[in-house]
C-alpha cells in the first residue's frame, strides 16, 4: 500500500523506519491515525502474532510430548523459533529473549523427554525378549515331557503285546531326549533280558 503518498514498503520496513523516526524525535502527524500511529499498529499486530504463535506452539509441543510424538513437538517449537527469530527487530530485546527462552527450555523437555521415551522402550524390548524366552523354554519343556510320556507308554505296550524289540525301540527315542530317565532305563534293561532269553 501507498502511505502518505510514498511508494509502497512492507510492513516491518515500516515498523523499523516508524522506530527510526521516532527515535530521532521526529515530529509525527498530527491528525488521528497518522503515519507513525500506523506503523506502531502494524507493529504490535507483529508482537500479538508472534506471542500467539509461541503460546500455540507451546500448547501443541505438550499435546505431542504427551503422545511420545516428539518429531512433531520438535518441529512446532522449530517453527515458533523461526518466528520469533524472523521478527526479533519488532520484538524488542525483552519479548525476544522472554519467548526464545521458553522456547528453548520446551526444547530441552522435548529432548529429554525422547531420551527418557527411548530408553523405556529399550527396557520394555528387553523385558518381553527375557519373557518371550521363558515362554519358549517352558513350552519346549512341556512338549519334551508330553513326548517321554508318549514314548513310555508306547514301549509298555508293546512290552504288553510282547513286541520287546519295537518297545526298545521306543525306549532308546526316549533316553535319546531323557539319559537319566530312571523308568525308561530299568524297563530297557528288563526287555533286553527277555530278548536275550527268548533268543538262548
Amino acid at each position: 500500500p501507498v502511505l502518505n503518498g510514498g511508494p509502497a514498503k512492507s510492513v516491518k520496513q515500516d515498523v523499523v523506519e516508524a522506530d527510526v523516526v521516532k527515535g530521532g524525535q521526529a515530529e509525527a502527524p498530527a491528525e488521528k491515525g497518522g503515519y507513525i500511529d500506523v506503523i506502531l499498529r502494524k507493529r504490535n499486530i507483529l508482537r500479538s502474532h508472534t506471542k500467539a504463535v509461541v503460546e500455540d506452539a507451546m500448547r501443541k509441543a505438550d499435546a505431542y510430548l504427551g503422545q511420545g510424538e516428539f518429531e512433531k513437538a520438535e518441529r512446532a517449537i522449530e517453527t515458533a523459533q523461526f518466528t520469533v527469530k524472523e521478527n526479533e527487530i519488532h520484538l524488542g530485546d525483552s519479548l525476544f529473549k522472554e519467548y526464545s527462552s521458553k522456547l528453548e527450555v520446551k526444547a530441552g523437555e522435548i529432548s529429554s523427554g525422547e531420551e527418557a521415551w527411548n530408553r523405556a522402550a529399550q527396557e520394555r524390548a528387553r523385558s518381553e525378549a527375557i519373557e518371550s524366552q521363558r515362554e519358549l523354554r517352558g513350552q519346549m519343556e512341556t512338549d519334551r515331557q508330553k513326548r517321554i510320556s508318549e514314548l513310555m507308554s508306547s514301549a509298555r505296550a508293546f512290552q504288553q503285546q510282547g513286541r520287546y524289540e519295537a518297545a526298545l525301540d521306543q525306549l532308546e527315542s526316549l533316553i535319546a531326549i531323557d539319559p537319566q530317565n530312571d523308568a525308561a532305563l530299568t524297563l530297557k534293561s528288563e526287555l533286553e533280558d527277555m530278548v536275550y532269553f527268548r533268543k538262548a
